[in-house]
């Protein structure tokens, strides 16, 4: 059973289930015992509470969606920082998501532009705010009791993830720490998510071969069709 179902955070919100699942946090369905109405409490995963690049990156996505005041974006009122455990509370989207409804079925042509209308309201609003939603797709689109959109889940995945172990400090004449720092650099210049992962023997073919990969998936990215949902892959499509 999961540690925090039953428990109550800060005195106040009593977790009572489970509700969603993402590569950085869960969600949970809880109750506010001071203001007596439910709420979504998202807690940071505990392999990550320990790593300060998560926790500010969890606290800056609650503070940056916490600013936010759009009918279709969703709502955030507190965030705390208690015996080791990240979390902040939502408002409750009663409701399912878009993947949830739209595994049921079509659904006609007039509610999906009237569903986009209303995404896309919404991004306009983040984006005239100087913010970026990282992670755009059906199970982060909530369609609550009203059949109104509101966008969930600001976090995403991270956006910068190197695991490229070198066995040398330079590569020629390069640090080999510089690597790291530039794809960082590139991540954050093109608004992107970076995951790059690679092993080898050889210090020189390891660099050569992340850089080769990374132009291999740039290009198919460039090429990709927006109108189907095949993930461009160094590897081909998956």
């Amino acid at each position: 059973m999961d540690k925090f179902v039953g428990k109550r955070l800060d005195g106040r919100y009593e977790l009572q289930e489970i509700i969603g699942v993402g590569g950085m946090a869960v969600v949970y369905k809880a109750y506010d015992c001071i203001e007596d109405r439910i709420v979504a409490v998202k807690i940071l995963k505990e392999e990550f509470i320990s790593n300060e690049e998560f926790i500010i990156r969890f606290k800056n996505e609650s503070k940056a969606i916490a600013v936010l005041s759009h009918p279709n974006i969703v709502k955030v009122s507190a965030l705390f920082d208690e015996n080791y455990t990240a979390y902040y509370v939502m408002t409750y989207i009663e409701g399912e998501s878009l993947a949830q409804k739209c595994r049921k079925g079509k659904l006609p042509e007039s509610q999906i532009m009237r569903y986009l209308d209303q995404l896309l309201s919404a991004l306009d609003y983040i984006h005239s705010r100087g913010l970026t939603h990282l992670d755009i797709k059906p199970g982060n689109i909530m369609i609550d009791h009203n059949d109104n959109v509101v966008l969930i889940d600001f976090g995403g995945r991270a956006d910068f993830v190197w695991d490229v172990p070198f066995t040398r400090e330079r590569v020629g004449d390069v640090p080999t720490e510089m690597f790291k720092h530039f794809f960082k650099s590139l991540c954050v210049a093109m608004r992107c998510n970076l995951h790059i992962e690679a092993r080898g023997e050889n210090n020189h073919h390891l660099i050569e071969g992340v850089f080769k990969a990374f132009a291999r998936a740039l290009k198919m990215a460039i090429r990709r069709d927006v109108f189907k949902y095949d993930l461009p892959s160094s590897k081909g499509v998956l």
